[in-house]
């Protein structure tokens, strides 16, 4: 399946890998693309995290023509960070909470395509 990938920079990238290769496989080919180290980033499909790098694309319910996002994470630098040595870096939890784009609330009130994304001020449906 054909892919997308793009940075924050507007950098784009054409990827076409199986449905049942595992993140990681992607991360790496991304990596080798774009430059960006695979353990400082983290691959966003439609506005969630996929950090689970040993599920398939497919299990991640990532399709043909999907476009994903790369996140460069960078660790902290020695000056700025408490661990001693031999400690992993710490990896601040901000970078994951991503905000759904608000393009998705224009759609129609009855368009249960949108139903799961609820938009401030909008009441969820009762059934």
């Amino acid at each position: 399946m054909k892919l997308t990938v793009t940075t924050l920079s507007g950098e784009l990238y054409m990827i076409d890998v199986g449905a049942e290769m595992e993140l990681e496989g992607l991360k790496a080919l991304c990596e080798f693309e774009s430059g960006v180290p695979a353990r400082e980033m983290v691959l966003m499909h439609e506005g969630r995290p996929l950090l689970d790098e040993k599920r398939s694309l497919k299990s991640h319910s990532i399709k043909e023509g999907d476009v994903l996002l790369i996140q460069h994470l960078v660790p902290p630098t020695n000056a700025s960070t408490s661990s001693g040595e031999g400690q992993l870096p710490v990896v601040y939890a901000s970078a994951f909470f991503i905000r759904p784009p608000l393009y998705r609330c224009r759609a129609a009130p009855d368009d249960a395509r949108f139903q799961s994304y609820p938009c401030p001020g909008r009441r969820p449906k009762l059934r």
